[in-house]
């Protein structure tokens, strides 16, 4: 379906919506890339937009152990944010070399997503100035 995509240091992956399988099957190939950058709001097809299934943090960042940057949108950090993926994160879990998050939302944080937010910081080993601020 796709080349190998194996030695990829950065993904960008653009779009209003994307097939679920195709966005799994990039990911899965990709396991190496440094950079990530994911704005796709919607899967599923032109006729039924649908958004992201829950994506499983711990098994996230474990299958991407080399993502310095990772840059998100809503979609695929309200994937993240959802509280059985959360469940999973261990004592001593961390994020090796994650140095820098962007992630841009459209609607007001809640505090499940504030608590992903924190995860992410807290888990970063390189865990120095995140940038997040809460105004809410």
């Amino acid at each position: 379906m796709f080349p190998d995509l194996s030695s990829l240091e950065t993904l960008s992956i653009r779009g209003v919506q994307w097939c679920w399988d195709a966005l799994t099957t990039i990911l899965q190939q990709a396991r190496d890339v440094k950079y990530l950058f994911m704005k796709v709001e919607f899967t599923g097809n032109e006729a039924a937009l649908r958004p992201f299934p829950e994506i499983y943090f711990v098994e996230f960042f474990n299958n991407h152990p080399k993502l310095q940057k990772f840059d998100i949108h809503g979609a695929m950090f309200a994937a993240l944010c959802r509280e059985n993926s959360l469940k999973k994160v261990e004592t001593g879990f961390a994020i090796r070399c994650l140095e820098e998050v962007v992630i841009t939302v459209r609607s007001l944080l809640n505090a499940e997503r504030k608590n992903t937010l924190e995860l992410l910081c807290d888990m970063s080993e390189t865990n120095g100035d995140t940038g997040f601020t809460d105004d809410q």
